[in-house]
């Protein structure tokens, strides 16, 4: 089955608070991570963190105005190994364990006039990252 997992929130822009970091990376025992992202900065970062807690990824966080060009985000793509859910001060998202020729594709857009727009999806390690077009 294929989904597209695009969440919406009303948050003006999220930042961080004192003594928060722009995102948090939870391993699990079982294989599986939780990120809490905050802030919409530092994505290589968040990419590297990843990669320590054994999650290949590409992360993306665009600026307002800005869409991954086609073919080259997480859209259109099977995503049943992601949920994403908000907490009051931050985008959480589940990453349940996928295969080892995947990786995680996760995309934050920031959207005119406030709020985010998050897709994120298991895809081939093969294909490309997010090349970023204008909207």
């Amino acid at each position: 089955m294929l989904l597209v997992l695009t969440a919406l929130i009303g948050l003006p822009l999220l930042t961080s608070g004192e003594g928060w970091s722009a995102w948090t990376v939870q391993s699990h025992v079982d294989g599986s991570a939780t990120v809490r992202i905050r802030d919409l900065r530092e994505a290589a970062g968040l990419e590297r963190r990843l990669s320590e807690a054994g999650v290949a990824a590409h992360v993306t966080f665009a600026p307002e105005g800005k869409r991954c060009a086609n073919g080259t985000g997480p859209s259109d793509v099977d995503q049943a190994a992601i949920s994403v859910s908000f907490a009051e001060d931050a985008i959480v998202i589940h990453i349940g364990r996928f295969g080892d020729g995947s990786r995680l594709a996760l995309v934050a857009f920031l959207l005119v006039g406030g709020g985010v727009e998050v897709d994120a999806a298991v895809v081939p390690r093969e294909r490309p990252r997010c090349a970023l077009r204008p909207l």
